[in-house]
């Protein structure tokens, strides 16, 4: 997509999303909404009722895009919200999951679908499917009725939209294939993302393997469909996993945990820890440990500026969150531009308010720094400097001049 082409499709593509969530019910209208558009060679994402300086990231396929969007002019501010154009590579990627991180500490995630799948729902006039998505809760131990003591990197979805995610049909599907595995010994890191790349980079990962051949106790994952589950059971034609659902895409459907049969197919693969020297969950027990944050205070910007954790025991694929304390908004798996065992820096958004904020660093075997605090400070106004005067010298004259 090239950066310049973006104006003109906006504005055309925004009055087909407003005109077709014209048609959906009264109180479908009221709820957060992430509006889809996908024309020759373009996917437009419309956020109604958001402005863009209310979005601290967006996130697709388990990268922040942000940057680049602003990098690339493809994002700007509309009378009806911010809107925004997937960049060229989308096309690559395939159907799968955006996350739209809010500076309020909510998430909205939308399922994109491929192109037919969109259009062919829109046609139906099925508006509910057309823009099926959910807001993101990081940090939960309870999840879709699923309780575990391990914090999983991975986030549960508010399917049934009443805030807290802990519902019987929440739910997130890596969310349950994280924590199934972790119970189980295996230690699958955060950076595998959405679903849809989980095959993948479970190839690409040493310890990982990745079969056709379904065993118990593996993690069962699907690129077509979007999808991976626990394994618990086998027969000659099919097998049993353990599932949730995000009420995203392919299908907008949520579960909540259960059991379901599911009969093999070529789409399925199954992914196992083979060396637990290098994914068991005993590879580290390292602890966490912040020993100073800099710039403290932080002076207060629009704009994302460097933020550097110190300290000790940080470990590759762990969770950094940061917390406005005195807003009490929360924003989980920052991502970092450095990263080492003793030092983290981010690239953050802290806004202007003077505030009270902490630091966690949650390493993906579940141990925590605990919460540094720190402040954000106002900017100050620049002092006023003189840098010349005109005429010098100035002629003497009994007149103003």
């Amino acid at each position: 997509m090239k950066p310049q082409r973006s104006l003109p499709g906006i504005a055309l593509i925004l009055g087909i999303l407003l005109a077709a969530l014209a048609g959906a019910s009264p109180g479908l209208s009221q709820e957060p909404k992430v509006e889809f558009e996908i024309t020759e060679g373009t996917a437009l994402v419309h956020i109604p009722g958001v402005a863009l300086g209310e979005i601290d990231d967006i996130v697709w396929g388990g990268r922040s895009i942000v940057d680049r969007l602003h990098a690339e002019q493809l994002i700007e501010d509309t009378s009806g919200g911010a809107v925004f154009g997937l960049p060229a590579d989308f096309r690559f990627e395939g159907p799968g999951v955006v996350e739209i991180h809010l500076r309020n500490g909510d998430t909205l995630v939308r399922g994109i679908p491929d192109d037919t799948v969109l259009r062919l729902r829109t046609a139906q006039g099925d508006v509910t499917k057309a823009t099926c998505n959910t807001n993101l809760f990081y940090n939960r131990l309870s999840c879709g009725g699923t309780t575990t003591t391990y914090t999983s990197p991975y986030g549960c979805c508010d399917n049934d939209g009443n805030g807290n995610a802990s519902g019987a049909n929440d739910g997130n599907c890596v969310w349950l294939a994280w924590v199934k595995a972790r119970e189980y010994g295996w230690l699958v890191p955060s950076t595998w993302g959405n679903a849809t790349n989980w095959c993948d980079r479970a190839s690409a990962t040493p310890g990982w393997s990745v079969s056709s051949t379904a065993q118990k106790n593996t993690i069962a994952c699907n690129k077509t469909l979007g999808h991976v589950a626990w394994v618990t059971g086998l027969s000659s034609t099919s097998f049993t996993v353990t599932e949730q659902n995000c009420a995203v895409e392919p299908s907008c459907f949520a579960s909540g945990t259960r059991s379901k049969t599911r009969t093999f197919s070529s789409d399925w693969k199954f992914i196992k820890c083979t060396d637990t020297t290098k994914c068991g969950a005993s590879v580290s027990t390292a602890q966490p440990a912040i020993s100073s944050v800099s710039p403290n205070p932080v002076t207060g910007s629009a704009s994302p500026q460097a933020f550097t954790i110190n300290g000790s025991g940080f470990e590759t694929g762990a969770n950094v969150t940061l917390r406005d304390t005195t807003a009490n908004q929360t924003y989980a798996n920052r991502p970092a531009s450095s990263f080492s065992s003793t030092k983290i820096v981010l690239n953050s958004n802290f806004s202007t308010a003077a505030h009270n904020w902490s630091v966690e660093v949650i390493n993906p075997n579940g141990k925590t720094s605990g919460q540094y605090l720190f402040t954000v400070r106002s900017p100050v106004s620049p002092s006023p400097s003189i840098s010349s005067v005109s005429p010098n010298p100035v002629t003497g004259s009994n007149s103003p001049q």
